[in-house]
């Protein structure tokens, strides 16, 4: 059982008597008889060394010790003191600093925290008092002066529950006193006048925006009402399905059949084709040609826009007076730039 109070440690079945420095760190045990028993040695953030035969549990800043997780158990947080970090935010959110972990402003020496919600002067009451007070008459001359002081010696800085509360209230009082004298109505009349001027500027903006958005809007309505698209909509609506018919007839072109020829035989071709004869046999026709032959295709040409032969063809069989050559008396092929082995132009087809 262990019991622990301001004045002694209870380490049944002894008491012992604490001595603590001014930062609340236990660093003596006294036993009945005033004498030594235990001594502690600190770091700033609470790391410790120990000689003697008994331990107290309760050692940096007053707070107990746990030798599991080597970790201080504060009222609302534990504490690291390897890391010289809490282990959990503020539980005030950010009323002590932006820092929701850090451990009294990282300035240990002189500041303390036993709570684990803010940082407060460790030499006191005697001291905390000076820091009430230097708060206060910080924030009663910022109000009065109108905040001339800040300009003059810079912004007061309040890193201490303590210090803020103090200047808070000061500023509060001074607000109160300048309810007599008319320093609070005088700095109503600036404050709203300075409200006007901004509340002026801000209807300003917001009517330029206004009419910046109307002449967008306008603009956008506008360009919408002038597209093809909308005409045609309009034209639909007011003159029913012969309207569309007769739109159509401006919008697509009457001789798009025309354009596209994919029929070598009927003229140039508006793309690149391939015809294929009932033996597999396989003439490429390039966009802009066309070609010509005979009824029963046993010979085709592939001519040019203009007409003329391109060099390509299948041709028939030709006669024995004309032909001695016997792959030229069968159906054959030409194909510029490419012959036999022997270099003839008698190209072998299917047939």
């Amino acid at each position: 059982m262990i019991v622990v109070d301001l004045l002694h440690v209870n380490l049944f079945p002894k008491i012992y008597s604490p001595i603590r420095n001014h930062r609340g760190d236990v660093t003596l045990l006294l036993d009945d008889k005033e004498q030594a028993v235990s001594t502690y040695r600190y770091d700033a953030f609470g790391g410790f060394s120990h000689t003697g035969t008994i331990k107290s549990p309760w050692l940096f800043s007053s707070q107990k010790y746990d030798d599991l997780t080597k970790n201080y158990h504060f009222i609302n947080r534990e504490y690291d003191p390897s890391s010289g970090r809490w282990l959990t935010p503020d539980p005030l959110g950010f009323e002590d600093g932006c820092n929701l972990y850090a451990y009294v402003h990282n300035n240990p020496l002189i500041y303390i925290d036993p709570y684990g919600l803010w940082g407060e002067s460790a030499n006191g009451y005697w001291n905390q008092a000076k820091e009430f007070g230097h708060g206060f008459s910080r924030g009663f001359v910022d109000d009065a002066s109108f905040g001339a002081t800040s300009c003059a010696l810079g912004e007061h800085q309040t890193p201490t529950f303590n210090s803020k509360a103090a200047y808070y209230t000061g500023t509060g009082c001074s607000l109160a006193t300048g309810l007599v004298y008319g320093g609070t109505w005088a700095k109503g009349v600036l404050y709203g006048g300075k409200a006007l001027n901004y509340g002026c500027k801000a209807l300003k903006t917001a009517f330029q925006s206004t009419k910046s958005v109307g002449q967008t809007i306008k603009a956008v309505k506008s360009a919408v009402t002038h597209t093809p698209a909308t005409k045609l909509f309009q034209k639909v609506h007011n003159g029913g399905v012969s309207a569309v018919k007769n739109e159509l007839k401006n919008v697509v072109p009457q001789n798009i059949e025309k354009q596209v020829n994919l029929n070598p035989f009927k003229g140039n071709i508006s793309h690149d084709v391939m015809v294929v004869d009932y033996k597999g046999n396989v003439i490429t026709v390039n966009k802009g040609q066309h070609l010509t032959g005979s009824p029963d295709g046993k010979w085709i040409q592939v001519r040019d826009g203009l007409g003329n032969p391109t060099g390509l063809r299948k041709d028939g069989r030709h006669s024995l007076h004309t032909h001695f050559d016997p792959r030229s008396l069968e159906p054959h092929a030409h194909v510029p730039t490419h012959t036999n082995l022997d270099g003839t132009p008698w190209l072998p087809i299917k047939y």
